[in-house]
């Protein structure tokens, strides 16, 4: 474990203030506290809601976010570079079902086709 996670709670502890406190009056429930001060990136689906979250701390705890992005920069460096990972699987993996889905909707269309057919196939031999 790094230090910024030390450093927020130092902060919380140092104002006062617990967890169960800015759970009711933030964004921020206990889970993604616990999660930015015991350092768990993996739990966030992605660095952007990493910072987005990260940030609302540190505004929370009236944190200069420059600063701190300074002072911490190369423990928060590598959860960005994680980041293009994770864009680069979620992009296949939306490739991958649009792919689905259009063949999805030819089946259905075939499918209703079909069905069209079958029925007025029907209603002919009924009309006879």
């Amino acid at each position: 474990m790094g230090n910024f996670g030390k450093y927020l709670r130092e902060r919380r502890n140092a104002k006062g203030i617990t967890s169960e406190y800015i759970a009711l009056h933030s964004s921020l429930n206990e889970n993604i506290l616990n999660a930015l001060e015991n350092e768990n990136h993996e739990f966030f689906n992605s660095s952007f809601y990493f910072s987005n979250f990260l940030n609302t701390y540190l505004e929370f705890l009236e944190i200069d976010r420059e600063r701190f992005y300074v002072e911490f920069s190369e423990e928060l460096e590598p959860i960005k570079n994680n980041e293009n990972k994770q864009v680069i699987k979620s992009m296949i993996g939306l490739r991958y079902s649009k792919f689905r889905n259009r063949r999805l909707i030819i089946k259905g269309i075939l499918l209703g086709v079909l069905m069209a057919v079958l029925f007025y196939l029907l209603f002919i031999n009924k009309v006879i």
